[in-house]
């Protein structure tokens, strides 16, 4: 799956999407929400048909970027931090 924020992309497995869709799902943003109903969306058609679905792509809309950044410095509690790129592009210009 491929996050799109502002100029910079990121790829993220379907298991590292769930991790972070169930993340923003505990928040309790309006604009965390959302996202999380969008990667949902994009995890579950990969899951459903990962020879077919090909790359599917969220774009994460500008009041949506404070809630992604938040998930992702939750996720950074985990043994095997696969974030840390996500987290550089989210902390730089948009």
């Amino acid at each position: 799956m491929q996050l799109e924020v502002g100029r910079c992309t990121s790829l993220l497995s379907p298991d590292d999407a769930v991790m972070l869709r169930d993340e923003l799902r505990v928040m309790t943003s309006p604009a965390a929400t959302r996202l999380a109903t969008q990667i949902d969306v994009a995890v579950t058609t990969l899951l459903a048909a990962p020879l077919h679905a090909g790359t599917r792509t969220v774009r994460v809309a500008s009041d949506e970027r404070t809630a992604l950044l938040e998930a992702s410095l939750m996720l950074e509690r985990l043994p095997s931090d696969r974030f840390a790129t996500l987290r550089t592009e989210l902390s730089g210009p948009d």
